[in-house]
């Protein structure tokens, strides 16, 4: 999939949305898309109401219409507890309790022969104890 392919794809995206089409906006898109593909984690951070999710579904949309199929999971970290966002470890018995991150993650790595790309978002602010604990979290599960 080229640039130009992407970039001619937001475009009828947007319009078939009734966005105001603005070159500024396909750019933002076009460049979310090279960067994801050669980041593992990628954060798109603005204010309220700045087209951070208008960018993210473009793309995933564009995605999907040039024959990638782009599905998003998107949770909002800080409505949930710890506990429930990446499970528990039972301290009498041993037993694991998935949280909603494990079974988001197990899902997506379930072997699969459809050529598709699956993104969890995040969708929320940002502070420093969660960011610290969400790469706690995945430098745990890259470990052998």
């Amino acid at each position: 999939m080229s640039r130009k392919c992407v970039f001619v794809c937001c475009d009828e995206v947007l319009t078939s949305q009734d966005y105001i089409l603005l070159p500024v906006q396909v750019d933002k898109v076009v460049q979310l898309y090279e960067t994801m593909m050669t980041r593992h984690t990628t954060m798109i951070v603005g204010p309220t109401g700045g087209g951070k999710s208008v960018v993210l579904n473009t793309l995933a949309a564009a995605q999907t219409k040039l024959g990638l199929a782009t599905k998003l999971y998107t949770i909002n970290p800080k409505e949930r507890s710890v506990v429930e966002l990446y499970g528990v470890l039972d301290p009498n018995t041993r037993n694991w309790t998935d949280g909603l991150l494990s079974n988001i993650f197990r899902d997506i790595n379930r072997p699969t022969e459809k050529n598709e790309r699956k993104y969890i978002v995040y969708d929320g602010d940002v502070d420093a104890l969660w960011v610290r604990s969400s790469s706690s979290y995945r430098s745990q599960l890259s470990r052998p």
